[in-house]
């Protein structure tokens, strides 16, 4: 239940593989050979519709989110609702990334007196925090409720590829956004390198550094990073 064929294999005795014919209605054909064959079947999750009532579809972000949540990088703030308006914090950026990473334990000491242990984001914080990926807001404070802005976006899906060894050289004149200078110095080249690769773009003809960045942002940011430069 809840998977479908994926590939129906056949070999004869002598381990050739015999063609096999699926047939509309679901079944699959082949002609038995001379002896014995072995018959091996793969299966795959059934695609399912999402179980968000606040994504329609249709919406430009729906394949995104669709993405997001079969990948299990992200998942609703309720079984029925995304909420691909609200800003996303902090903590659930760097969990992402975490989840991204393949959830890797580190053996490192929390440098963040506001991030207790035991949360269900304190190991992606500190695996972030050990790696690079994320730094706190000063030396002793990650501020895991604050959301995430959208230059702040970019740096830290940029320090995720340079730790995963991507290619980050691309880039792209930032200043042909008229809002350009309120960009910070730590974000000016991982934004270049966002706008360069199509993972941001501007809202209407600003960048917007500063803005929180919603959960359809981030989920579309997410899915057009994989499938460009993490596959």
């Amino acid at each position: 239940e809840g998977y479908v064929v994926d590939e129906v294999v056949v070999l004869d005795r002598n381990g050739n593989e015999v063609e096999v014919t699926q047939k509309g209605d679901g079944t699959y054909t082949f002609t038995q050979p001379s002896g014995s064959v072995t018959v091996t079947v793969t299966f795959t999750p059934a695609e399912e519709s999402l179980p968000f009532t606040d994504v329609e579809e249709g919406a430009w972000y729906y394949d995104a989110v669709e993405y997001v949540y079969q990948n299990g990088l992200m998942s609703g703030v309720a079984a029925d609702r995304f909420a691909p308006d609200l800003p996303l914090n902090r903590a659930t950026m760097v969990t992402i990334l975490w989840r991204l990473a393949g959830e890797p334990a580190v053996d490192y000491a929390m440098p963040f007196g506001d991030v207790v242990e035991d949360t269900w984001y304190t190991e992606a914080v500190r695996w972030g925090a050990s790696t690079g990926v994320v730094t706190g807001t000063t030396p002793t404070t990650y501020r895991p409720e604050q959301a995430v802005t959208r230059e702040q976006m970019a740096a830290m899906l940029h320090r995720y590829a340079e730790y995963m060894g991507y290619d980050t050289t691309a880039s792209t004149d930032l200043d042909t956004f008229p809002d350009a200078a309120s960009v910070n110095d730590y974000a000016a080249a991982p934004l270049a390198w966002c706008v360069a690769e199509g993972f941001i773009s501007g809202i209407g003809a600003e960048l917007r550094p500063q803005s929180g960045a919603t959960r359809a942002q981030i989920a579309t940011l997410l899915m057009r990073f994989c499938e460009t430069i993490a596959e």
